[in-house]
Order: structure tokens, then sequence, then C-alpha cells
């Protein structure tokens, strides 16, 4: 059975299989739901009335590129192990896993997914996942981003496309008796939705296609696609691309993808739930965030990694502000006036930045952009003064569910589960511009142990590993989250 329980790559989807389909979709197996097509094949009637309820394959697409010359020269094969399955009897779902696979960098390199989208009531798909809440929501499916438009399932290639065939589609081969061609346009269709993110939205149509039946049922499918010429402008090159796919058909009749549900409350996760919901934005307490990492230059012949370390402390008040410490040293914890800094609700509920100037702490407006004369000392640029809300900077902490964790019995850890690391990580942290860490920005959080300390306070481990968005750098290290309570005000922290 297919559920993303059993999957780490949770990041949001790519969608690259839009619709290429002229025929209309809008409901997955109209014509045989209402038409009740007929086929005079016995095989592909038993095969039919079997695969319209659902099924799933598994395969290759195997993609080459030759130059367009006289040389006719292969430059590279690639091939992608797939599968794909539909649900289409009591509800209408997809599933698509995609992987290459090198034994140097690892086993299986994703390629796409694994994903799921299920069809709601409205005929829009929708995918579920498991917030820091241990709660199963709804997302909706959109085209490119998060803010683009709401895709429509059937029209976007996730339909089970044996619901576009009709009985002149099939064509026995009488020679082999169990070899039933298809029809070629609509084998364009169904091979152009599988191809469409290796070929960029490049479309043809098949040369051949067929199905194979054993045992009184299809069994496989085999596409080759005609030959498609490319340019690359780079290399002012012709290229030929050649296309084959090559699938077995498995549980024939069987919805095999599955909702999603929330995890099992335990004794030990509920014990973790109790403590993280001590740290509410009605309390005050610290957040020490120990950044210790290396950076590899990517720019530079056989580089030596530096070796750095950045600590702050962030301290939510009783009064809803926020006083932000940046060490000089590991071990000097102790706060200054000169440098620290602190952010303050005004009127409008938004937080004001306030900057010592040698006597008090006072209202800052001007431009405080790291890096700039004394401004160098304040890490808060004058873009977010007045722009976040007091809700907006804390942690979300106290909603995490310790249901998304196992306890080592070993080291008394909290271990989050694999699937869960990025929606769990930045729940745990701060997640608002300047103070948002890039390895929880850019998904690179590798785990997360949770130790609850003796003190009660909470010490939360995260290694890392991500090249920047510049791809200048290779950054590797370790983020160290402590919580602990206080009675922190800001008259307090500021005498």
């Amino acid at each position: 059975m297919f559920n993303k329980k059993s999957f780490a790559l949770l990041a949001a989807l790519p969608l690259l299989i839009a619709c290429t389909d002229p025929v209309s979709t809008s409901s997955s197996n109209t014509s045989h739901e209402d038409e009740k097509e007929v086929f005079t094949n016995p095989i592909v009637q038993r095969s039919m009335d079997a695969f319209l309820k659902g099924f799933r394959m598994e395969g290759t697409i195997t993609q080459s590129r030759r130059l367009a010359d006289s040389t006719n020269q292969n430059l590279e094969t690639n091939t992608y192990y797939t599968t794909i399955a539909f649900n289409s009897d009591t509800e209408n779902a997809y599933y698509k896993y995609s992987y290459q696979y090198d034994a140097e960098l690892g086993g299986e390199l994703p390629i796409e997914g694994p994903y799921i989208f299920f069809e709601g009531e409205d005929g829009y798909a929708y995918q579920e996942t498991i917030n820091a809440s241990n709660e199963v929501t709804k997302e909706p499916a959109k085209v490119g981003t998060t803010i683009g438009s709401d895709l429509t399932f059937a029209d976007n290639g996730f339909y089970n496309f044996f619901s576009i065939l009709i009985d002149s589609d099939f064509t026995l081969d009488e020679s082999s008796g169990n070899r039933f061609d298809l029809n070629i346009d609509k084998a364009g269709l169904i091979s152009n939705n599988l191809l469409y993110s290796l070929n960029s939205g490049t479309y043809g149509l098949p040369s051949e296609a067929y199905l194979l039946a054993s045992n009184e049922m299809f069994s496989e499918l085999h596409i080759t696609m005609e030959p498609l010429t490319s340019y690359d402008s780079m290399a002012n090159q012709y290229y030929i691309i050649d296309n084959t796919i090559s699938f077995t058909l498995l549980d024939a009749g069987k919805e095999t993808i599955e909702h999603l549900e929330a995890y099992p409350e335990t004794e030990d996760g509920k014990v973790l739930s109790d403590a993280f919901k001590t740290y509410t934005d009605d309390v005050s307490y610290k957040l020490t965030v120990d950044n210790s990492y290396t950076v590899t230059d990517l720019n530079v012949e056989n580089p030596v990694p530096s070796s750095h370390e950045e600590i702050s402390d962030y301290y939510f008040t009783t009064d809803k502000a926020m006083y932000i410490h940046d060490r000089a040293s590991k071990e000097d914890a102790s706060l200054d006036k000169a440098s620290d800094y602190y952010l303050a609700p005004n009127a409008n509920n938004r937080l004001q930045a306030y900057k010592y100037d040698g006597n008090s702490f006072v209202a800052y407006e001007g431009n405080i952009t790291e890096g700039e004369g004394d401004d160098a000392l304040i890490r808060f640029p004058s873009t977010y003064n007045n722009y976040y809300t007091y809700s907006d900077m804390t942690p979300d902490i106290a909603m995490v569910s310790g249901s998304l964790f196992d306890k080592n019995s070993e080291t008394n850890a909290y271990e989050a589960k694999e699937e869960l690391i990025s929606t769990l990580a930045s729940a745990l942290s701060i997640t608002k511009r300047p103070y948002l860490l890039e390895a929880v920005s850019l998904n690179g959080i590798a785990s997360i142990d949770v130790t609850i300390n003796s003190d009660n306070s909470l010490t939360i481990v995260m290694p890392y590993g991500y090249i920047d968005t510049l791809a200048t750098g290779i950054y590797q290290g370790k983020v160290s989250l402590t919580y602990s309570l206080g009675d922190y005000t800001i008259s307090g922290l500021t005498a």
C-alpha cells in the first residue's frame, strides 16, 4: 500500500505533469461509468473491468541523447526507475515516484516524488500532509508554486489512463495472441503524461505502443517514442532524444493508495508534548541558538573547510517583547547593552527595534543594516521594523506533538520521524528573517534529537548539510537549540 508516511521526501512538488490531453477528462471514469463501454475481446474486457478500478505499475523510462549529425554518436543514456499507481473505484488518487540509481552517490537519487494526489469533491487535486501538531491536513495542489492556480485532478495527467481507451483502441496481434497494439493517438496522450517532466513539455507520438497479456489479463505496457530533435543554443548543437517506456502492470482492480493517518499517541510522546506545551506565548523563556559549522568554498581548488560558530540568546519576555544578544564568545552569555537590542510592540502591535544610545534604549528608525558602521551591532534590517508581530517571531514549539518522535531507550533522546524532519525543524525554531536559519530554510536538516534535561529545559540538536543558494559553498554543521523558562521582562533585561 502507498502511504506517504513511508517516505522522507515530502517537499513541495514542482508540478511537471500538466495536462497535454485535448480529450475531455473532466471525470476520470466518465466514459466507462456512464456508457459502460463493451469490449469485444474477452481479455480486453476482463482487463478493463479490473484496471478501471485501480492498479499500480513498475518499470523504467529510458531516455538517451545522441548527436544529430552523421556520427549519430550516443552521448548519454539515463534510466528512470518509476512506480505509478491509480485509485479509480471508490475515489480518484494518483501516486508517482521516479528515481535514478547511482551506487557511488549513495543509491537512489529521487527525480520525482514520491507524491500522492487525491481528487476532492470539487474536482480539484489536493495532497495530504501531517503537520507539526500531528493533524492530517489537505493542501490544494498548485501549478508551479504555492501561490499559483489550483490544479484540477482529471485534466492534469493524474487520471487513470485506461479511462480514455475504448474498444477500437485495441488491435490484437494475431501472430502473438497476447499482444494488443494501442491506438497511436491515445498512446501519445499516455506517453506524454509519463514523459512531460523529462522532455520539458516537448511532445511527440509513439512509433509503437502495445500491451502484453498473461493469464488472460494485461501484464505489461511498452511504448517507443518517435525520436525528438532538440537544439542547445549554448553548444550550438542539435541532438536527438530517444524515449522508451516499459512497465509491468500489477494489482489490477485494487486501490493501493492509502490516506494518511495521524500517528497514535504514546506515553513517551505525551511526556514530550507536555514539555513542548510549556513554551507558549504567555510565558517568558530564553532560546539559545548555537550554530557550529564548516564552510567549503566551491570556487577554490582543493579548498580547506573553514570553521565557524555563532551563538545567540533570544529572550521572549512576559511583556511580549524580544531581547537579542549575539554572543562575542561561547563562554560569555552576559548581556551587553552596547551591542544588544530588543524588539517591542508599538501602538499597532508591530515590533519596533530599540537600540542603546549610550544612556538608554531608544526607538531606532534608521537604516538598521548589518555591516554598516555602528549598525553592524544590530541584526535587524529596517525593512523588518514595525512589520512583525510578537507571535510572528515566537517559535511554534508549544503546538508540536510528541507523537512525531520516537524515544531512544539508550540515549533517552526523542528522535524525530524521518519524514517529518523539515516540518518539525520549522516549528521548533524561529522562522522569520533575519533569524531564520538557512539550514532550516533550505531543508538541510538531517535529523532532530530532543532531550528533556534534569532542570526541565529542552535541548534540541539538528545536524545539517546544504549548498548555499548561490552554489558557492558547502555548509555542514550542527544547530543546538536550548529552551529554558525564566522570569524575563524588558525592564529587567535593560536595567
